[in-house]
């Protein structure tokens, strides 16, 4: 029985409102490996891998990532493209993420995964 894969998320000129619900993963593509996320569409409740390498967008996201205690799940924003034009720019608005709407539980959870993510990182360089 063959694993059902998720679908990337195909972004065009509409904003669509995301919440991000892991950390960076990659897959392997022609050029070599991509990074990606896992997000959920608000509206639909749709889940997709989201590649995050253009710049526009990756300069973005960090900024939203050091504002949530240095992780990328629970962050909610919205996110279009300039125009249809494949190298188009990517246009990001920040929204309230999880950890901003008071969720105590929430919050301790990505303190731990913040936490956890650092150590892993200082195995890996040591």
């Amino acid at each position: 029985m063959q694993k059902e894969v998720t679908p990337f998320l195909k972004v065009n000129t509409e904003w669509t409102e995301l919440e991000i619900l892991s950390e960076p993963d990659v897959v392997i593509t022609f050029y070599g490996y991509a990074p990606y996320l896992q997000v959920r569409k608000i509206k639909t409740g749709a889940e997709y891998r989201f590649y995050i390498s253009a710049k526009s967008l990756a300069k973005r996201l960090e900024e939203l990532r050091n504002s949530n205690n240095g992780i990328f799940k629970g962050i909610r924003f919205s996110v279009r493209k300039e125009s249809m034009e494949q190298a188009a720019q990517y246009e990001v608005l920040s929204n309230k993420s999880i950890q901003d709407s008071g969720t105590s539980e929430t919050s301790q959870e990505n303190i731990r995964l913040s936490e956890d993510i650092q150590k892993k990182l200082e195995q890996v360089l040591s």
